[in-house]
C-alpha cells in the first residue's frame, strides 16, 4: 500500500477515534481540540516517555493555554456533580491526591521502560492507560 494512502488513513482514523473519545465522556469540543487530541495520540509512543513528555503532550490538546493552568495538578481533582438541595458534592470520579502525583508519574515511568518493555504491546498500553487515570 503506498505510504500516502496509509497516512491518510491513521489520520482518519485517529480523528474519528478522538471524535468517540469525546463522545463517550459527553464532551462536544470543538473541531481543533478534537484534531489537537488526534494529534497527540499519533505523537505518544515517539519519544520515551517521562513528566516532560507528558507536558509536552498536554501542550498539544490543550492548544490555547489563556485559560488553562498547565502541568500537574497542585489541588484535588473532582468530576462530577453536586446534590441539588444539599450542595453535597456527588462525585463520578475523584482523582488521585496531588501530592502523589510525581511518585504516581514516576511509577508509570518506571513500568514503561521495564516491565513494559517485555509484554505484548496491547496488554502494556493497556496497563499505562489505566495506570495514567
Amino acid at each position: 500500500m503506498p505510504r500516502h494512502i496509509l497516512a491518510r488513513t491513521a489520520a482518519f482514523l485517529l480523528l474519528k477515534d478522538s471524535r468517540s473519545s469525546y463522545a463517550i465522556e459527553g464532551e462536544h469540543p470543538p473541531q481543533d481540540r478534537i484534531q489537537r487530541w488526534g494529534r497527540a495520540i499519533g505523537d505518544a509512543g515517539q519519544r520515551p516517555l517521562d513528566p516532560e513528555e507528558l507536558l509536552r503532550l498536554q501542550r498539544i490538546v490543550i492548544g490555547d493555554v489563556r485559560f488553562v493552568k498547565l502541568g500537574f495538578r497542585r489541588e484535588g481533582g473532582f468530576l462530577g456533580g453536586h446534590d441539588r438541595e444539599t450542595r453535597k458534592p456527588r462525585p463520578g470520579h475523584i482523582s488521585a491526591r496531588h501530592e502523589d502525583l510525581p511518585a504516581l508519574v514516576a511509577g508509570m515511568v518506571a513500568f514503561d521502560r521495564g516491565p513494559a518493555q517485555r509484554m505484548d504491546a496491547v496488554v502494556a498500553a493497556a496497563s499505562l492507560a489505566f495506570g495514567f487515570v
